[in-house]
């Protein structure tokens, strides 16, 4: 994924995700992305998840 454009995920919501060592969850837009994190590798998709 490109530098910039995901974004820090907290709040309500992200206390509610799984928790998986390794990987993290970001927002892109109105989605919810999983990257793991030593690669940046985008690894699952919530679409629309903060519409």
């Amino acid at each position: 994924m490109p530098p910039g454009i995901a974004k820090r995920f907290d709040g309500p919501l992200a206390s509610q995700l799984p928790d998986y060592p390794g990987y993290e969850w970001e927002r892109v837009g109105a989605d919810v992305v999983l990257i793991e994190a030593a690669t940046r590798i985008v690894v699952d998709v919530l679409v629309d998840v903060l519409r």
